[in-house]
């Protein structure tokens, strides 16, 4: 179509179709191009749009246009270039159909009229006025002389324009840089930057939104001192971890290292993770560590001891453990035959003797689950030793099997480094070690500086080989004319250059200094900061040719030095980022850009702010700083009373500023995180899994857990206590809703609910198979004070028909209650009954339970009754009825007693594991899942059975009365034959 005359190119004002305050690409969007001032969704309204091919030529295509995930507009998939031959009106929808963009008139002059214009013999008099007083329409800084080239002072033009923009309008900077003498409000801008200097002869550049895709995150919320991330970030497995220190403030007191993880790209965080527990020698000293990094699969961290008093260094040493991982394995495990060791070949393993390791459908005998390795062969071969052998050499080549490390159930390796003292003195500890930059898959280097007042070292120690030689490092300083006021080295490497910043410590004079090494610190090409002092770090990561390099001020105005300290005020202070080209290799004319939104510093000194690092991961630039949170009010605010979680104050916690540096390159992962943020607990994990929270809680709702260890005082007796508050207390079980019938609580002495493991109490609930019982079982029930009662009087029996004491001990004779009150008007025994007392036999017997168990020599001799022969003699004198168990005299008892069972742990199987629904869960390779399972039997306790038995005392008292009457008799005859009477 060679008679069109495209020269309208459809395109937003920006570079890529974003969506309205977010400025994410609009994915899988609409463009709808229609006339001038109308609705181009309506296709009365669309005009023509064309494709332009590489060759010149137009091809008319449909509406809408479509735009892709990375935010361009598409042909049959593919990126093109859309033209009209007109001015147009442009609406742009997102893919939910929701209006994001609407341009009534994209150029605002027609491109035929502009042509015209600029042919009229006036035209050089109306174009400008035409085209200013457009600009002036939208709100362009042009449209009141703006320059925006960093040399003119824009100040009055900006003045004006904002003089006049008074609706809130955001005024595009079309990326220009405005010089200014009056720094204006920044946020009335986007797609701006401002040169201003505030001390004369130290500009600085403020940039509004947009001017650089940058994101701001707070990535920790506790009421600890969370700081001193200090250039130890690092990527491993597409996982951020941020290593830092939390404690109570600056110094060592109550400090732990720490780490917080993002998977998504810097979006979320985890809740901190402490890494180190306190010294075992605390509160006389305590861990702290400004230098971790990863090498070959393995964490390596320099970590001092110092002093809780003076934070000074006692020792310090090199901490490493493997990080966890999950690999998919092909082939690689050799075991000979008759031999218990197994060879095993993972590709830069990174492992220790004594790492933790796991190993998952092998192929292999005795390869398999939780192990630990042996030995080390080199970096891609080590061993673990099996519990059985077998009868043939065995590999697995040409099979896929599952390889796992664990950090958490690895223990800490410690190799002492000394106190690597100053070269000066050769006496003096060092200061601090700073920094982690991987050298190669062997080797590492950290910095150092030694020494807060001259003469100071700085450099970095060498660790040339890491598995061979941990302990093992060469010491190299930066050229002495730098040292000098600078300390907290940040080290990086790359491309086989090593780079180094320092930060000045001195507000009169400017310390900070950039130096790179072509042989690892040997010599070095060093550069001077100009004008500007940083009291913090100055972490960095290489971006194609640049270094972009990040700083924080503690204080406002401490950028510029020459202020006085403004730490204790509140304030806000500010960050900032320069970049640095390698190949020009000069600080001549660096720019400083105030980046982040600036977070609020109470009114305590905070020497958290900064001290950040840098990393970079996929297509984001992450620095990671420290800040105040004056929004919590958790802990106390000051240096003298140091402890979290009571009081008021402002701890310092972590921020995370993202910049893009590259458009992605498939689907958005941007997402709003919707949750509301909590504060977090942080927590300590040991090798064996095991996390502790080291800090008061009150739980105010209900609470659920599965299993609950209460750890013993440290103080006094040895003891674990559980404190429960309130006008009452209750433990209770709830009902299970898998099986009513197995309603209980158990409280046992031992570590198991086997009565063989300590002394038990079960408590049966409502629900339960045998409701409402209390089984005691341990080898003795002791009260050591009170008197033991009843609840109710006259109520309950001790013990029963099935359930009988063997014996009872006692100091005196038992008192029964024989108060007359209580009973019916007292008569004598009846005659029947004491006539029928003389057949009862008294007899000597042995119990048939204790022949068995002592024998018929050692079973003892008893005396008493047999209860049958008493039932027969009261039947034979008709006092009972024939075959009946019901006597009307209380002396003898007939008793009924059913079985008594229990559920009963016998032992444990193996069990498939299942999920809600009963469904079988199984691994990646289809097996099932197995889980031990506790085997638990209902057992029969006491067999049903009926038993006959009598009351002694009763019989006793008709033994008396029977033999009084005898006596009477017999007195009586006396006294006849005697003629008494």
């Amino acid at each position: 179509m060679t008679d069109i005359t495209a020269n309208v190119v459809v395109s937003m004002p920006s570079q890529l179709f974003t969506m309205a305050r977010s400025f994410k690409a609009v994915a899988n969007g609409k463009i709808y191009i229609g006339k001038i001032d109308t609705d181009p969704v309506n296709p009365e309204n669309q005009i023509q749009v064309y494709v332009e091919n590489e060759d010149g030529s137009h091809i008319p295509v449909s509406q809408p246009i479509m735009i892709n995930a990375a935010g361009y507009p598409v042909y049959n998939g593919q990126i093109a270039k859309f033209v009209t031959v007109q001015g147009h009106s442009m609406a742009v929808y997102d893919a939910y159909g929701t209006q994001q963009f609407y341009f009534p008139n994209v150029l605002k002059y027609d491109p035929d009229q502009l042509r015209q214009q600029l042919e009229d013999p006036d035209g050089a008099n109306k174009y400008p006025k035409l085209q200013i007083a457009r600009w002036r329409d939208g709100y362009d800084v042009r449209g009141w002389g703006a320059i925006g080239d960093g040399v003119h002072d824009d100040t009055s033009a900006l003045s004006e324009l904002l003089s006049v923009a008074t609706g809130g309008e955001k005024i595009d900077g079309r990326g220009l840089t405005f010089k200014v003498s009056t720094l204006p409000d920044v946020s009335r801008f986007k797609n701006a930057r401002f040169l201003f200097e505030r001390i004369p002869g130290q500009p600085l550049f403020y940039a509004s939104e947009d001017f650089i895709q940058g994101e701001l995150f707070k990535i920790t919320d506790t009421p600890w001192y969370n700081a001193w991330t200090q250039d130890k970030t690092f990527v491993y497995d597409n996982v951020i971890y941020a290593p830092f220190m939390a404690g109570d403030r600056h110094g060592v007191n109550n400090l732990h290292v720490a780490w917080v993880r993002s998977g998504d790209d810097g979006k979320t965080w985890t809740t901190p993770e402490w890494l180190t527990d306190l010294h075992e020698n605390y509160p006389t000293v305590n861990y702290h560590c400004m230098s971790m990094g990863v090498v070959r699969n393995r964490l390596f961290a320099v970590i001092e001891t110092r002093t809780v008093s003076g934070n000074k260094l006692q020792v310090a040493e090199l901490w490493d453990r493997p990080m966890s991982r999950s690999l998919r394995v092909y082939g690689g495990i050799t075991k000979a035959a008759n031999q218990q060791v197994a060879y095993i070949r993972i590709t830069d393993h990174g492992l220790f003797a004594g790492d933790f390791v796991n190993f998952s459908n092998s192929g292999v005998t005795g390869v398999t689950g939780n192990m630990t390795v042996t030995t080390v062969i080199d970096k891609n071969t080590f061993t673990v030793t099996t519990q059985n052998t077998q009868d043939v050499d065995q590999n697995n080549e040409g099979r896929y099997w599952s390889f796992g490390t664990s950090f958490h159930s690895s223990p800490w390796r410690k190799t002492s480094l000394g106190t690597i003292p100053s070269f000066v003195d050769g006496s003096t500890p060092v200061t601090e070690i700073h920094s982690f930059a991987t050298i190669s898959d062997n080797s590492f280097a950290v910095g150092y500086h030694n020494g807060d007042i001259d003469p100071r070292e700085l450099g970095i120690l060498y660790f040339s080989d890491a598995f061979g030689s941990p302990g093992s490092f060469v010491r190299r300083r930066i050229p002495v004319e730098y040292e000098a006021n600078a300390s907290e080295p940040c080290v990086k490497y790359y491309d086989g250059i090593l780079y180094l910043t320092t930060r000045g410590t001195l507000s009169t004079q400017p310390g900070s200094s950039l130096h790179r090494s072509s042989d690892l610190g040997t010599s070095w090409n060093s550069l001077r900061f100009p004008n500007n002092v940083h009291h913090s770090n100055l972490p960095f990561a290489k971006v194609g040719d640049e270094l972009i390099i990040f700083g924080s001020e503690r204080a406002f105005g401490e950028w510029e030095g020459g202020e006085p300290d403004n730490r204790y005020a509140g304030n806000y202070p500010r960050t900032f980022m320069t970049r640095v080209n390698v190949n020009e290799w000069s600080l001549d004319n660096v720019e400083w850009v105030n980046v982040t939104d600036q977070i609020y510093q109470g009114g305590i000194v905070n020497s958290a702010v900064g001290v950040g690092s840098v990393c970079i991961k996929d297509n984001w630039l992450y620095y990671i700083f420290g800040g105040e949170d004056f929004l919590n009010p958790w802990s106390i605010g000051d240096n003298n009373r140091k402890y979290p979680y009571v009081h008021d104050g402002h701890p310092a916690d972590l921020y995370c500023f993202r910049v893009k540096i590259k458009q992605e390159e498939f689907v958005s992962r941007d997402f709003v995180y919707g949750a509301t943020p909590n504060r977090t607990l942080p927590t300590f994990m040991s090798t064996s899994g095991v996390r502790t929270v080291p800090v008061p809680v009150d739980f105010t709702d209900d609470v659920a857990v599965q299993s609950l260890t209460v750890h013993a005082g440290t103080s006094g007796q040895v003891r674990a206590e559980v404190k429960l508050e309130g006008n009452y207390a209750i433990i209770a079980k709830k009902v299970p809703s898998d099986d009513v019938t197995a309603q209980r609580l158990i409280v046992s002495g031992g570590e198991t609910t086997s009565s063989a493991d300590g002394a038990m109490i079960t408590l049966h609930g409502s629900g339960s198979s045998t409701p409402r019982r209390a089984v005691y079982n341990a080898l003795e029930h002791l009260f050591e004070n009170g008197d033991v009662k009843p609840y109710l009087d006259n109520v309950n029996a001790l013990g029963g028909p099935g359930n009988r004491f063997s014996t009872v001990y006692l100091g005196s004779n038992p008192v029964v209650t024989s108060d007359g009150t209580l009973k019916t008007e007292p008569v004598s025994p009846d005659e029947a009954l004491l006539d029928a007392w003389g057949d009862v036999r008294y007899i000597a017997y042995k119990w048939l339970n204790a022949v068995a168990i002592k024998g018929e020599e050692g079973a003892r001799i008893h005396h008493g009754v047999i209860a049958q022969q008493l039932r027969d003699v009261l039947i034979s004198h008709g006092l009972m009825e024939e075959e009946s168990t019901t006597c009307r005299y209380a002396f003898l008892c007939y008793d009924d007693y059913p079985a008594v069972y229990d559920d009963v742990i016998t032992g444990q199987r193996e069990m498939p594991l299942t999920d809600n629904d009963g469904s079988i869960i199984v691994d990646e390779d289809d097996n099932p899942v197995m889980v031990m399972e506790d085997i638990i039997e209902r057992v029969e306790i006491t067999p049903a059975g009926s038993r006959w038995g009598v009351r002694p005392d009763l019989l006793f008292y008709i033994e008396a009365a029977w033999q009084r009457r005898e006596i009477e008799r017999i007195k009586a005859r006396l006294d006849l034959i005697e003629g008494k009477h």
